[in-house]
């Protein structure tokens, strides 16, 4: 860049930065200042992946094209990273006890199968709250498919730990609630006898979508 450029961006550092937070894309930024448009589109389109990847996902680089970029500020805008947003479309107490109370056995504490005295009957307020987001993460991620996902519900439940963390209120995420989330999702899903691991009949919506969501390098 030469000297009116550096310049420039300094005198509107602040603006650019607050535009690129509220999901402008690059095309509005160079309508909002055209001197973007004759010399430094590129450079914008670089500056708003850096600043994203940075508020977002703690300088790791799952944004990576401008596609990446506004798929990102789309997902923003939309409220996928907002948790306050997924508690407001909050899950049904009743409807996540009867998915543990339904059929001859139940889950355990762990989403293990159970029994009698083992089975899980009841949802309490940091289940009830487990499970609201992982309903939040995979409506945004996830639609219903014939195969069987790659990842169980194991695996599934530090995917969503990993999204709690990038929306800024990292939190612990019990594979049971997981796999009553994706029941209440209407995903077929099959409960490995003997362990404690689920399967899904799910795919994502796409793997870039994915990636952004959780942070994937």
């Amino acid at each position: 860049m030469n000297t009116y450029q550096i310049e420039f961006y300094k005198d509107h550092e602040s603006e650019f930065i607050a535009a690129v937070e509220q999901g402008f894309t690059c095309d509005a930024l160079c309508v909002q200042w055209p001197e973007f448009r004759t010399f430094m589109y590129k450079w914008a389109t670089q500056s708003a992946i850096e600043l994203m990847n940075r508020r977002y996902f703690n300088g790791r680089r799952p944004i990576e094209t401008l596609r990446d970029l506004n798929l990102a500020q789309a997902l923003v805008a939309n409220g996928v990273f907002d948790l306050n947003t997924a508690q407001s479309n909050g899950v049904s107490r009743d409807d996540a006890e009867a998915v543990l109370r339904s059929g001859t056995r139940g889950f355990s504490g762990e989403g293990y199968w159970a029994k009698g005295e083992d089975r899980l009957t009841t949802v309490d307020d940091t289940m009830l709250a487990e499970i609201t987001i992982c309903v939040h993460f995979i409506r945004a991620c996830f639609t219903t498919a014939t195969s069987i996902y790659r990842i169980g519900s194991y695996g599934m439940k530090h995917e969503v730990e990993r999204f709690t963390r990038i929306a800024g209120d990292h939190q612990y995420i019990a594979n049971v609630s997981f796999i009553v989330a994706a029941i209440l999702c209407g995903i077929k899903t099959d409960i490995q006898v003997g362990g404690r691991n689920a399967v899904f009949r799910m795919k994502p919506i796409s793997t870039r979508h994915l990636r952004i969501i959780t942070g994937a390098i």
